[in-house]
């Protein structure tokens, strides 16, 4: 009996002495913009800034009410910086890309960890070599075709809706020129997102939208 007591102090004192230095290295790490001069709202210990995030419909109109030159913040530990300044801009996405080049997935589940926003190092590298040289003068050329036509549905489409004084949201009209345009540039699909709300791209693309939307808002 002594030594099943014996066991369960010891055990007990491990967990404490576990927590209390996980609760003193979470302290320091939301500390570390403070140490480092950059501003930013000040982070929950359990939760970082979950809750201003989940106050707006969504995490981008939180934190575009933040946006400074510079500023961070925490989503639980995990912490981010945002840049506005455009000489920092500069620095991180041209002479300094290479320490930069790695981001953080909101899910780091397949398929998404295996794109080119979820690769990181090596692979990140070898993927955008290939990648470049379709984003050459001549190559952008030839997409700037498939634009105008996109462009001119588009024309269309705001112009009928005008014509019978129809009230419609043009957020989901450019959300379909933009799913088109990458349908066809990028993927050599024919879709009709524009005037079509049931095509099958857009769908996919909004059930998605609204996956993120409410992993953030629950």
């Amino acid at each position: 009996m002594e030594a099943i007591t014996v066991f369960l102090m010891i055990i007990t004192a491990c967990l404490v002495v576990m927590f209390v230095r996980w609760t003193r290295n979470r302290q320091k790490r939301h500390n570390l913009f403070k140490r480092c001069g950059i501003p930013g709202p000040d982070p929950a210990f359990w939760t970082g800034i979950l809750k201003e995030i989940k106050s707006k419909p969504t995490p981008n109109e939180t934190i575009t009410a933040w946006v400074k030159n510079v500023f961070g913040y925490f989503n639980g530990e995990l912490p981010f910086v945002v840049v506005k300044n455009l000489e920092m801009l500069k620095k991180i996405f041209i002479k300094d890309f290479h320490v930069f080049c790695n981001r953080i997935l909101a899910m780091d589940i397949s398929p998404l960890n295996k794109t080119l926003i979820g690769l990181k190092g090596k692979r990140w590298k070898e993927v955008r070599s290939l990648l470049t040289p379709n984003f050459s003068t001549g190559k952008i050329k030839l997409m700037s075709q498939i634009v105008i036509r996109k462009v001119d549905i588009t024309v269309d489409v705001v112009t009928r809706k005008a014509e019978k004084g129809e009230i419609f949201d043009m957020y989901q009209v450019v959300q379909g020129l933009t799913l088109d345009v990458i349908a066809d540039c990028a993927l050599a699909m024919k879709t009709r997102c524009q005037d079509n709300p049931q095509d099958i791209f857009l769908t996919s693309v909004s059930c998605y939208r609204m996956f993120e939307i409410g992993f953030f808002k629950n």
